[in-house]
């Protein structure tokens, strides 16, 4: 794990026995960034605050492996007023940025050094389960799952416009397809 941490006193507290660990998570809703950890209260890291989801937080397990492929992870939210559901769902999140760390804490759960990460991917979907207690459950895709996407691109003027207004590189394609050239 030594490769991926820079900060020394982050390398230095990885050595312990028993360390306190968070996960920090940054979501760029269309509404605004929310940012959450996992412990409880607020925490003042990277000139903002993190609000704690404590015990009514989850995260999944994070996958990682020596090849190359796409994982998901997904992040829940229990005891969530149903009112707030509605409007998480109706929130315009899908392809939009969400980014993950993992911080160690000393024993006054302080952040030692840099947090490991981040995590990068974009929301992909949110479920909401109403019941006693409301949930939200939020996939997301890391950067990989790009690369299985197919492209919608297409090599005319319309398509280009719609990217680049003003651009004419493609304004003669579509009378390109059927002309003749004489060598």
């Amino acid at each position: 794990m030594s490769s991926r941490v820079t900060h020394p006193d982050t390398e230095a507290a990885l050595d312990e026995s028993n360390i306190p660990l968070a996960i920090f998570a940054e979501l760029d809703f269309e509404s605004g960034v929310t940012r959450w950890h996992s412990g409880t209260g607020q925490v003042n890291w990277n000139g903002e605050v993190w609000v704690g989801a404590g015990d009514q937080g989850e995260i999944s397990e994070i996958q990682e492996g020596d090849e190359l492929q796409s994982s998901d992870i997904q992040l829940g939210l229990n005891g969530v007023d149903p009112v707030i559901i509605g409007k998480a769902l109706s929130e315009n999140f899908q392809g939009r940025p969400a980014k993950i760390w993992l911080g160690v804490l000393d024993s006054d759960y302080q952040i030692v050094g840099e947090p490991v990460g981040p995590f990068s991917g974009t929301m992909d979907t949110m479920d909401g389960e109403v019941g006693e207690s409301g949930k939200i459950i939020l996939t997301i895709k890391n950067r990989l799952a790009d690369w299985e996407r197919s492209k919608t691109r297409r090599y005319t003027n319309e398509d280009q416009q719609s990217e680049y207004p003003g651009d004419l590189g493609m304004e003669f394609v579509s009378q390109m397809v059927e002309k003749e050239l004489v060598w």
